[in-house]
């Protein structure tokens, strides 16, 4: 519902992001499950109260309320719900049985003590029948959830391989293997040829919500959108109000991306017959390169022809990334745009465009970021190291990684990054500094006798190499401005020769690092490299499942693993013999 088909009243009561909001593009992002909403923030939905499960959970109390009652005249109201009960009439025993009956909850309601059975037959004391209450609704919203998710889920797999046919090899959001990498290799590859003055990076205004449907044109999913589409999504606002969208994608839809490729499909096309620029999309973000002269047409073919297509452009954060020489020609051509013009360089799709100088400053200020997150790290890791531990291979070390695989030449750049590894979170995790042999050891995967802690100077080519080669049959495709997608069976095969290599490189590097080790230390190695012996290390230290070590355990584990010595320990052992770790391993096993 646009804002101007609203009454100025309504728009009044609206706080001021809502009425920014309403303005901008009639509502925010919708929702994909109307379970979302009324699930709890804290596990990702949007927390509202369900005035229907409210209503049913005071019908359940005031039951039970009724017949716990001492008070005399109740006994009148008892008599006369049991009476419209056993007539058939509307009763509050027989909605409470019913609604009870809902919630996976048996009511047993008998004067003075009712009681409350869960689905196992077990008695629920009554102040807590609350709390089993929403959980059993939460249950059940999320099953609902996870329902309509593989719903959605088996569709994409069943139509992945049409959707990313039918959105081309230009607009990499559909599914295609390594797609936001190729796009970042190629466009590299086109600004650094000498045909090439300028590449323009456009910024679409909230694309997602304002998204034309009728655009999305594709037989194959044709009956899926319309059923998931054909009712406008209800979306609250703070005040009380509500907007109900009717254009643009829905958050969750697993076919949301595919659909939004789609329907830009038409755009690409008239794009590529007006001007002989080369462009690429990902999703909402697209980036257009060549000569000023075509950047300039692409332009203005581009801001002629988005209305209609609902993409509507923010020119106020376009840039314009242009070669020195070009400079003055760029300003003067685009001059009225509102485009920002710079020789430096600009952030592209999370990678870097433009000069040297402007990588190097990208990629400084970003390993400064990630130092100091390490440190940070570090502090926890003093007194919970295996949390601190699960924190880098599941979550940290992914925010370099992608840099890693997208940016030639920064593995000078990362040495800080290294150092804060090497010199402050591995201290603090195990109590101990690692020589250089130990250190190039632990960097090593966990199911090769490693501990995961990565060396991203020395990964860093590597990654980039790998990224090269399994993006490189999509990159073909961008530079030359193909429709066609690459074949599927040459992607996969790049990818199993690269993962082959990679696997290859590290059991080298294996081999290579255990020579350098002490005899004692290389049998360690070859225990932790067995099947199952770093489950510990690869699992997340959840406490209710008994996966948590206290920090002497988990300390202490890592020295075994690598046959270290280990602080503190008492002179004699227990059966009396002088104290080895084998000695009191065996003596544990005995007892």
């Amino acid at each position: 519902m646009s804002s101007q088909h609203r009454n100025i009243s309504d728009l009044k009561k609206l706080d001021r992001q809502a009425r920014k909001i309403t303005s901008n593009s009639s509502g925010k992002h919708p929702l994909g499950s109307t379970s979302l909403i009324y699930l709890p923030r804290a596990l990702g939905g949007r927390g509202l109260k369900s005035v229907e499960t409210e209503y049913k959970q005071i019908k359940i109390k005031s039951a039970i309320r009724l017949y716990s009652n001492n008070d005399p005249t109740m006994s009148l109201v008892r008599a006369i719900e049991e009476q419209a009960t056993t007539h058939g009439h509307q009763s509050l025993l027989k909605e409470s049985a019913k609604f009870s009956e809902e919630f996976g909850v048996a009511l047993e309601l008998s004067f003075p003590e009712p009681k409350c059975r869960d689905r196992d037959g077990q008695e629920v004391p009554l102040d807590k029948l609350k709390r089993l209450l929403k959980r059993a609704v939460t249950a059940e919203r999320q099953e609902k959830i996870q329902e309509e998710r593989w719903q959605g889920i088996s569709s994409r797999r069943v139509t992945k391989q049409d959707m990313v046919n039918a959105s081309g090899a230009m607009h990499v959001c559909a599914g295609q293997k390594s797609g936001e990498e190729a796009a970042i290799h190629a466009m590299r590859n086109i600004f650094g040829g000498d045909e090439t003055d300028v590449a323009l990076l456009v910024d679409a205004s909230n694309a997602f919500n304002s998204l034309n449907r009728a655009a999305a044109l594709c037989p194959l999913i044709a009956i899926y959108v319309t059923n998931t589409y054909r009712v406008p999504a209800r979306i609250f606002v703070v005040g009380g109000s509500e907007l109900k969208s009717a254009e643009g994608t829905t958050q969750g839809d697993p076919l949301a991306m595919s659909m939004y490729a789609i329907s830009l499909q038409p755009l690409m096309f008239l794009l590529q017959n007006r001007s002989t620029a080369k462009q690429c999309w990902f999703p909402d973000d697209v980036t257009g390169a060549g000569s000023l002269e075509e950047v300039k047409q692409w332009w203005d073919g581009l801001r002629e022809a988005v209305p209609t297509l609902g993409y509507y452009l923010n020119s106020k954060k376009c840039w314009l990334v242009v070669k020195p020489e070009k400079e003055c020609y760029a300003k003067e051509m685009f001059e009225g745009t509102g485009i920002n013009i710079t020789t430096e360089g600009r952030k592209h799709l999370g990678a870097a465009l433009g000069s040297q100088s402007y990588l190097e400053q990208y990629v400084g200020s970003k390993v400064e970021e990630w130092v100091k997150k390490l440190t940070r790290l570090a502090e926890f890791a003093r007194s919970q190291p295996q949390a601190s531990y699960a924190a880098f291979p599941f979550g940290l070390r992914h925010r370099w990684t992608y840099f890693m695989r997208t940016l030639p030449d920064i593995e000078n750049l990362l040495q800080p990054l290294e150092r804060a590894i090497s010199d402050v979170l591995i201290p603090s995790l195990i109590e101990r500094n690692c020589s250089e042999e130990e250190r190039s050891l632990v960097a090593l995967p966990v199911r090769m006798g490693g501990f995961g802690l990565i060396n991203p100077s020395d990964t860093a080519h590597a990654e980039y190499s790998a990224s090269v080669r399994v993006s490189a049959p999509l990159v073909s495709k961008i530079e030359a401005q193909s429709h066609e997608t690459p074949e599927e069976v040459e992607v996969q095969r790049l990818v199993y020769v690269t993962r082959k290599e990679k696997d290859d490189r590290l059991k080298e590097k294996l081999e290579e690092e255990k020579a350098l080790l002490p005899d004692k230390t290389q049998r360690a190695v070859d225990l932790a490299c067995e099947k199952g012996a770093s489950n510990w290390l690869t699992v997340i230290p959840l406490k209710d499942m008994d996966f948590d070590l206290n920090k002497r355990e988990f300390r202490d584990a890592v020295r075994l693993r690598y046959d270290w010595p280990i602080p503190d320990n008492p002179s004699v052992c227990v059966c009396g013999s002088l104290f080895k770790w084998i000695t009191r391993l065996s003596a544990s096993v005995e007892a």
